[in-house]
Order: C-alpha cells, then structure tokens, then sequence
C-alpha cells in the first residue's frame, strides 16, 4: 500500500511517497469474497498510517501508472481523500463474480473517487470514467450471472479514457518521437550486415529526411506507399519516414505472381514505391505514382531542411497487409494506429525496452514484423537487423550470439528447428515468442530446462487484431501444459466465446473466440462481402464491434484459452494462413484439370506441405506446377502433387485424404534414381529431428575419402529424410519435390552436421538439386576429410 503528500491543491501527483507492506489473505473462494476481504485488512492497515508524518488532512493514496503508453508526468489516482466524500461502498455479496476477466493489470482499482490534475480531469471525461467506474462496481457486486457467461477484457473504454487525459501519443511516429527524446543517444537500430549502427537521435533524422523525399514526391496524409525492400535498416528508416508524413505503407513482394502483384497495387492504390528494384513494380502501379529514392547512409545531409512531422490519430491508417482470401483473390487487412500503440506502447507481455536487443527477422508482409520493429524503437530498445535472406538454423544461432540477441520472434515451425539443431543459440537471449502454428512442447521444456530464467511466449491472434489477442507465458517446467494454451487477452483486447447463434459458452465449453477492443483492423480492402462480415457487432446486442476468427476454443480451468481446431479448412503453412479453397479454384481453372482437392500433410509445423491432388494426366504436372507459380503465393503453392483417374473416396463418400498422402509421398517418380541406401546404413533417423555425429555409420565414414557417387548418396539421404520421399533423383529440384524454405532450413542443418562442412543455406537455393549442390561443396568436403585445403575429388 503507497501512501502520499498531496503537492497542491491542483493535483493528487505526490512528491514523496510512503511505502507500508500489507499481507493480503486471498480465500479463492470467489473474487469477490476475496476483494471485500482485502478492502477490511487495506481499511485497517490505512488506519495506521496515521503515524507516519504528513500534512494535516493527507489522506492515503493508491497510485496506479498506466502500462499502455509512454510514461505520464501526471499519472491517475483511486483516493479516499476526506476531501472529496462519497458514498461507502457497499458490501460485496458471497458467491461467483460475474464472467470478467481482464487482459491488463486492474488499474484504477478503488470505486470510492478519482483524481487527477484539474485542468484535464472534467466536464465529459469525468463522467465517461465514472460510469466505467460505476460499471466494474455493478459487475463485481451483481448477482451470479448464468452458466456461459463471457469471459471479456474490459480495457477499451477506459483505456481511450487514459489515453486522452494523460497525452499518451495516439500514432505510432509519436510513440518513436517520445523514445527519442527520453533516449536520444542510445543506439536504436543495428545492421551488422551493412555496417549501420544508428542511435535514436541518428534514426529519427534518417526517417525525417526519407519524408522529405516522400513530401517531395507529393506524398501526404492519407496516402499509401508500396515497400519493397529486403530486411535492412533503409527498410526500418523507409517505414518511419512513411509513417512521418502520416501515410501508411504496403509491404510488396516483386516474387510473387504478376497477376498478384498487380492486384495487391491496384486494391492498395499507392502514391509512391520505396524499393531496391522498382523496375519490378512501377509497370503495374497506378498512375501518378513515383519511385522514390531510398535513404543511404552516404546521402544523409544534417544541414537540409526536413519537412514537419505529422501526428495521425488512433484511427488513422498505419499499414494494409494482405492475406490469403477466400476467392482466391487477396484482400488488405487495413490496420490503424490505435492498434499498433496497443501492441508496442509499453507492453507487459514482452521485453523490449532500454536495454534489450530484439531481432529483426520476419518477412515485412508478415504481421509478426510489426511487433519486431515497432515494440524496441517504441521503448528505447535496440532493433538489430538479421542479413537479408533466408537463414538456416545454424546461421540464427550465429547472429543470436555474436549479436547479444535477448528478445526474438520465431514461427512454430522455425522455434522447433533451432532448439532442435542450435540449442546453444539461446545464451545471451531472455524471451523467445513463438507461435503461428502449434507450439512444441518438448521443444520449450527442453529450452527452459537448459536455460533457466529464459522464458518462452506462445502468441496468439489473427492478423485482423493486429499480431497477438491471447499470450501464454512459461517461465518454469512447471508451468507446461500439453498442449500449450494460447493464454489469456493482452491489454486493450475483448475476447468472447460463443456458439453458432452467437451467444456465450460456459466454461469448457468449445465455442468460436471472437476478439474485439483497440487492436481490431478497420476492416478489408478489396474482400468481398462476404468476407467483410467477418467484422461485425458484439454477443448479447452489446454493439461492440468484433472479428470472428474461425478458431474453435474453450477456457480451462485456469481461465486460460485453448485452441481446439478451426471451423472451415483454413491452416498455417510457416506461420502463413492458407485457404485451400482458394487454391483447389485456381487450379479447377487450368483447362487440363478436372476435380482437385489440397490437404496438409506433416504433423508439425517445421513439417507441413500442401499436397494437390488433381484428375488429369500425369503429364501435365509441369504445367499445372507453372500455372500455379503464376498465380499463387510462394506460401500458397502446393508443394507435393499428384495426379489421380479418380479421387479416393471413405466409405463415407468424402475424400480419403490419407490415401492421397500415401500416393504422393510413396509412389517413386519415373524419372527417380533407385540409388538410396538403407536408413540403417546412413545413421540418419526418420523419426524428429535427432541427428548422429558428422559421418557417423555413413558410407566412406572413417575409410578417408569418399567417392563421388557416395557423396552424392548421403546428401540424397538427407532429402529422402526431410522429404518424407522415398525416392529421388539426382536432378530433381528440391521445391519441385515437395521442399519449401522451413524444410530448406532443416536440410541445411542435417547436411552440416552429417558432412562436417559448413556452407550457407543460400547455397541450396543456388544449387537446387543433388547433383548440383554436391558437386559445389566437393571441395569443402575433400578439405574436411584430407585436411588439404582446396583439394577436390
């Protein structure tokens, strides 16, 4: 319990607080047993600071410092000051508290008064704060609400509340302004590979002067801009000087399909492109939009004049970031700056403040991205920026460590492979946040028995509320649950489980979790209506405005969320979402295709491919891979095929789906070579990722150097293991068999550690093929074997 002088009449802000420890006995009869309990010992304990010397008058004061945004001169107060009498509270009655549950600390916690300063405390403010007072006291003292109840964080209201009075910055360059100025010569962003290293000063200067290009270009409020850029601190510096002028960005892929492309710019309609290779891009943009140039260190000039920054409001626009549709179209998910600053503006769920170095790492167009720049450069934290590129598990570990990396971000699938083949990566980290997919279990207690004090977050949430809705942390083995929950709501979020008709489920029940509060997206651009109604008013006719995700769940006994499954086939491919449907259309409209049906295959989310299964002649997956290619997302593109007379049906009629996965991963292809030696012989195990010591019981292992064809075998091996392939051939490009880039990752590490060379995965992009890419690291294995540098076999 704090208590506190008074420093004028003016305002409840006092000077020198007073601290007097107080046990608290909590019955866990019911909560509110348990707060009437703890008022009686606070209201005994707060007759003792009598005692303590103070002014004449000075009542006891509760503090409470709001944790949504930047730090407030003039925090609020809950008092019971004499000064300003209101009515006893009335008695808590015994019994369960109606469904509440909160996603952020109980602020503002005594219904008796509320203070603040008097110039920002009055006239509707005050009565918007007392009849969300009066609220949370009618919800805790009501009678016991009926079975199904929801479970709901109550934080908007209050929060926007807050948020007014206390002059927290609405946008997110304001969040970065008010982190310059509390740190302005601490380093903010790192880019080892390009030798950057900028302090919060330098980068703010490096974003104003990317605006005046953008202003330059006719760029303003309002406006969108197209990034195309790979991960490097010119991208970091181009999203905030997109961000000064008050426009939003678009993170754009030239890889992907022309038709895609050229859909994405024309839904987006930008008034400018910042990218590497705009040549790519400005043949389908709209008209009157510019290439811009993008920042470079040796072009900075301090001395040139910067256009001034413009502040946006919550509910402007702060980024359009597309995702997969159910009409094989793709639609912009629209998100404003009020849901980004309820992401990063000083969370209690992550690490990212002064002091913490936080990996920059996912793909822009991936919403995790928006929680790796904005939650360090929002707190004074350093954002340090990973090489462009795809790395491999042994690349990570490398960068973790010679970087001092504390906090990260991996996929499922990603987390599973560097815990399993780089442990040691994790030495200097503090938090690892994984998600998109199903967290492994086995993965995180291993992690956190190997390195105590690490703790491990399973993020939550759909794109449409802006990166995370539930967090579940595990900071002991204790604390694991199998499988993990998905937790509990993060700050200003709603949550509601409901059934089909829309109204609330009882406690373990399953039901479909709709979300709400600060985070929600503005909407669709480009969706069909159809899609747009994903967006729609709260349970009961409350009129809140809430997405529906489509994932089943129910709360446990902990009041924890646990994922259950989806109620339509959508599913996680590398943290991507993917809506079969979408690509079952787009391939029914090649002219050789008839039926077709996409399923997942893999159990785990390092393992999961999209596997086609279409009726048309075998000689015509080549061109429905292009067709495909063409069109599709890389995430999108199914990665094993199979051409079928017929589709196999359960005696139920459906699609036998496992008898299509048994056709594609056992069937050899013609064209495969039938050289593979026996697992037993290679020491290379089907089962998880568990890997044997460089060369141990392969072919050649300790009879010096190996021959050409046996060094061609074990790396085949590793394909057939990773693969889930039983056969191969030497020529068969490894995407074109069923390999996508998280399987690309894992090829890399076996190869490693089974040879004993090193080489960066880049390399098996560049030599697809097992011929190929053995032939390129012949050398390194010769030297590794003779120990002659240089020598080739």
């Amino acid at each position: 319990m704090t208590w506190a002088r008074p420093v004028d009449s003016s305002t409840a802000l006092t000077s020198r607080p007073c601290c007097s420890p107080t046990r608290i006995a909590w019955p866990g009869t019911s909560c509110a047993a348990s707060c009437g309990s703890s008022a009686v010992t606070v209201r005994r304990a707060s007759r003792g600071c009598a005692a303590w010397p103070r002014k004449p008058r000075a009542a006891p004061t509760w503090t409470s410092r709001r944790r949504s945004g930047a730090h407030s001169p003039r925090p609020w107060h809950a008092s019971s000051s004499p000064r300003r009498r209101v009515p006893p509270v009335p008695p808590f009655p015994t019994g369960p508290v109606p469904g509440f549950r909160s996603g952020r600390r109980p602020h503002l916690p005594c219904p008796e008064a509320i203070r603040g300063r008097s110039d920002e405390l009055h006239g509707a403010r005050t009565r918007r704060l007392g009849e969300r007072d009066n609220g949370y006291s009618t919800h805790f003292s009501a009678v016991p609400p009926p079975a199904g109840q929801p479970h709901v964080s109550q934080g908007r209201d209050v929060m926007q509340d807050l948020e007014s009075a206390t002059g927290t910055p609405s946008g997110i360059w304001g969040l970065f302004e008010a982190a310059v100025a509390a740190h302005p010569d601490q380093e903010a962003l790192v880019d080892p590979g390009a030798g950057i290293s900028l302090t919060y000063r330098q980068l703010a200067r490096a974003a104003a002067e990317q605006s005046d290009a953008l202003v330059r270009a006719g760029v303003g409020p309002g406006d969108t801009v197209a990034v195309s850029l790979p991960r490097s601190a010119a991208e970091t510096v181009a999203l905030l000087g997109v961000l000064r002028v008050g426009a939003a960005y678009v993170a754009v892929d030239p890889e992907q399909p022309s038709a895609r492309l050229g859909r994405i710019l024309e839904i987006s309609g930008p008034r400018a492109v910042l990218a590497d290779a705009a040549e790519r891009i400005m043949p389908q943009a709209p008209p009157g939009c510019a290439a811009v140039e993008v920042w470079t260190p040796s072009a900075a000039d301090p001395a040139a004049q910067v256009p001034p920054a413009h502040h946006a409001a919550g509910d402007d626009l702060a980024y359009v970031t597309f995702t997969s549709g159910s009409t094989s179209l793709p639609k912009g998910v629209a998100i404003p700056h009020r849901a980004v600053v309820r992401l990063v503006a000083e969370p209690d769920y992550v690490r990212c403040g002064a002091g913490e170095r936080f990996l920059r790492l996912a793909p822009l167009a991936f919403d995790a991205s928006t929680l790796e720049i904005f939650a360090p450069l929002a707190n004074g934290g350093t954002l340090v920026v990973h090489p462009a590129g795809v790395p491999g598990p042994r690349e990570i570990s490398a960068f973790l460590q010679a970087q001092r990396i504390s906090v990260l971000w991996l996929t499922a699938g990603l987390f599973r492979l560097v815990v399993d083949l780089e442990p040691a990566a994790f030495g200097h980290v503090r938090q690892v946040i994984t998600g998109g997919d199903v967290v492994p279990v086995e993965q995180v207690r291993r992690l956190i028995e190997r390195y105590p004090g690490l703790r491990v977050t399973n993020g939550y949430g759909p794109t449409e509320n802006t990166t995370f809705t539930t967090v579940h942390h595990v900071d002991t083995p204790a604390d694991i649950d199998e499988p993990l929950p998905i937790g509990r709501p993060v700050i200003g979020t709603t949550v509601h489980v409901l059934d089909p008709a829309g109204a609330p489920v009882a406690d373990g029940e399953v039901g479909e979790l709709h979300t709400g509060g600060l985070g929600l997206a503005l909407g669709y651009r480009g969706a069909s209506a159809q899609e747009q109604a994903a967006f729609g008013s709260g349970a009961a006719g409350n009129g809140e405005r809430l997405y529906r995700t489509g994932d089943l769940v129910h709360w446990d006994a902990q009041g924890r969320l646990r994922f259950v499954g989806r109620r339509d086939d959508q599913v996680k491919i590398r943290g991507f979402r993917v809506e079969p449907g979408e690509i079952e259309r787009c391939l029914a409209e090649h002219p050789e295709a008839g039926d077709c049906v996409v399923t997942v295959v893999g159990e785990h989310a390092a393992d999961k491919r999209l596997l086609a299964a279409v009726v048309a002649p075998a000689d015509c997956l080549p061109a429905l891979r292009k067709w495909a290619a063409e069109r599709l997302p890389a995430h999108s593109r199914p990665a094993l095929w199979t051409a079928v007379a017929a589709l196999p049906v359960t005696a139920n009629g459906k699609v036998d789906r496992r008898a299509l996965e048994r056709l594609a991963l056992g069937r050899p292809r013609a064209e495969a070579a039938t050289m593979a030696p026996p697992a037993a012989a290679t020491g290379l195990s089907a089962a998880g990722t568990g890997l044997p010591r460089a060369g141990a019981g392969l072919p050649g292992a300790g009879t010096g150097l190996p021959s050409a064809d046996q060094l061609e075998r074990r790396i085949q091996q590793a394909w057939l293991e990773v693969l889930g392939l039983d056969h191969c051939g030497l020529d068969d490009g490894f995407f074109d068999i069923g390999g996508d880039s998280m399987l690309l990752a894992l090829l890399s590490g076996r190869i490693q550690q089974d040879l004993g060379v090193e080489f960066a995965t880049v390399d098996l992009f560049r030599y697809p093929t097992i011929r190929s890419f053995a032939d390129s690291i012949r050398p390194k294995v010769a030297a590794q074997a003779l120990g002659l540098p240089g020598h080739t076999f």
